[in-house]
């Protein structure tokens, strides 16, 4: 059996994701193989950076504000709520606030906990 070391260039991405690369990350011969590979799937490559689609969706968003649709209204078990999402990085903006929403939820979930307790506990 013999081994043989080989060099091999991979791109990550720079916006803290390290590159969600569905089939893992792929290894080309050079770095100019793997940006032109990175840039024929949507990444942002600059001469410092690299970012792959969702990252650099996210910081144009934070650069430059989010792209609001507009509010839709919903209700999920009897609680009403606002939701909008950004068109460009697909971030989720809720009225009230997803933290009030949480707490409702939750108290929504150990009333039903309470309930099926009691109903269980009956002979």
């Amino acid at each position: 059996m013999s081994f043989e070391t080989k060099t091999c260039v991979v791109i990550t991405c720079d916006g803290g994701c390290g590159g969600p690369w569905e089939d893992g990350i792929p290894h080309f011969d050079s770095e100019d193989q793997a940006v032109a590979y990175a840039r024929s799937q949507e990444w942002v490559v600059t001469g410092t950076r690299a970012l792959c689609p969702r990252c650099a969706h996210e910081a144009d968003c934070k650069q430059t504000g989010h792209q609001w649709s507009d509010w839709r209204d919903e209700e999920l078990h009897g609680v009403p709520f606002q939701r909008r999402w950004c068109d460009h990085c697909g971030d989720a903006d809720y009225n009230p606030p997803y933290k009030v929403l949480r707490l409702k939820f939750q108290a929504l979930r150990d009333a039903e906990r309470i309930v099926f307790d009691a109903e269980r506990a009956q002979p």
